[in-house]
Formats: C-alpha cells, structure tokens, sequence
C-alpha cells in the first residue's frame, strides 16, 4: 500500500492569524489521510538566488508588494503537532524553497505521493483521493498553455518526480512555476485535470466534480485572506450534502 501526504504550505504569520486553524476545523477535520502544515524559521538560503530573483524583476508590482508585506521579524512560535519547521525563509518570495523542503521530508519519511497545497485551499478529499493521481509523475490544472500546472489548486507529484525536483536549484520566484519547468527539464510532463479549480468563487458542488478551490482568491488574487470565508465554504458545502 502506498503512503500518501498532504504537504500544506503555511508560515508564521498565516498561522499565528488562525489560517491553519481553519483547516482544522473544516475539511481536515475527518481527513482521513496524512498532512502537515511546513513553516519556515526564517534561516537564509545560503544559495545562489541572482536567477531567482531576476525572474521575479518582471512580475506585476502585486506580487512585488505582497513579497515585501510578508518579509518581517518573525515572532517566537510553538509549532503544534501538525506543523513542521524547515530551515527556510518564512517569506512569500521564497516559497520555492519552502516546497522543495516540503518534497525532501516526506520523501525522507517514506511518503509515495504529495499533494501539494497552500493554507488557503479548501479540498474534497473524498473526491481528491478517487482522482486517480496514483496513475502519474505530476497532475494538476494547466496553468494557461505553460507546462507546469496552476499551484492555486494543488497538485499531485510523485516521490520519483520528487526526487528529480529536489537536486535542482530554485531558478524562478513562482513554486509552482519552477517545479513544472524543472520537471520538464526531466522529461516528466503534467498530466492535464481540471478538477483542481483555482479561483474563488468557482467552488466544488454536489453537481460538480471539482476537487479544490483557491478559497485565498476571495477578495482578488492580491487581497487580504481571511479564514472565515474557509469555513462558511465548508458550512455551505457540507449544507449541500448534508440537506440542513
């Protein structure tokens, strides 16, 4: 039997905000399969970056705004026992450090697949695990015509894929982005579901058969996540099936 995990992307300040929490209370709640929320201490990189960050020079200024709002002294914290620290930044600039730390410790403890995923994504899991990833190297929603895959709603990679994307320098600023054009370089290619939606509000129904939604898009793809809105999705999703 293969080992599956959620691998969840969180940092300090998402978590000290009640983000991981929310998770908690809703579709984590009787999740049935593995997961942890990675933060990061803050720790350099130690790396060479010029690549990284050149690609960043070009993106829209929201990003580079959103970049800058989360570069800050991060406060002492007491991981729960669902979170992981790795020795990362904690910002959002660098969360392709972050993802390939993700990748190296569930490899390290003995995981086949992870679905990788920020704190901000609401996920059927019932429907998430009958999707038929197990079939694949990497599986997600295509971002535009690129050959990697939209990371808004989670994607699946393999360990083997995993291993590939782990030896491999952080060439671009965007995570999803490096690992679908690092996996390109293996000769590993996306194989292409739409289920995993990735804009709010295009949410999963009893008549659908969407998987995720990018509940952090809310309020537009630079605004301010709330965790309430994780939870009246939840209430109204389960409302659905539950007929109350």
């Amino acid at each position: 039997m293969t080992k599956e995990i959620i691998c969840i992307a969180s940092w300090v300040g998402g978590a000290l905000r009640g983000e991981n929490q929310a998770l908690r209370e809703t579709w984590l709640k009787d999740c049935g399969v593995d997961y942890k929320f990675f933060i990061g201490d803050g720790t350099p990189t130690g790396e060479d970056e010029t690549a990284m960050l050149a690609s960043f020079s070009d993106s829209r200024p929201e990003y580079l705004d959103k970049a800058i709002s989360t570069v800050q002294p991060i406060p002492t914290y007491h991981l729960l026992p669902d979170e992981v620290l790795l020795h990362v930044p904690d910002d959002y600039l660098h969360l392709a450090y972050k993802v390939r730390g993700e990748f190296r410790w569930a490899i390290e403890h003995g995981y086949e697949h992870i679905f990788s995923i920020g704190a901000d994504i609401y996920v059927d899991v019932q429907r998430l695990m009958r999707s038929g990833f197990e079939q694949y190297d990497y599986t997600g929603k295509l971002a535009n015509t690129t050959p990697d895959c939209a990371g808004g709603g989670g994607y699946w990679i393999s360990r083997s894929a995993a291993e590939r994307v782990i030896h491999h320098p952080v060439t671009f600023w965007a995570e999803d982005k490096w690992v679908g054009q690092t996996l390109h370089t293996e000769g590993c290619s996306l194989h292409i579901d739409s289920r995993y939606a990735t804009d709010y509000p295009d949410l999963m129904h009893k008549s659908n058969d969407i998987i995720t939604c990018h509940i952090g898009c809310h309020d537009g793809p630079f605004g301010v996540y709330n965790p309430e809105v994780m939870r009246d999705v939840h209430r109204n999703y389960r409302r659905e099936f539950d007929g109350c």
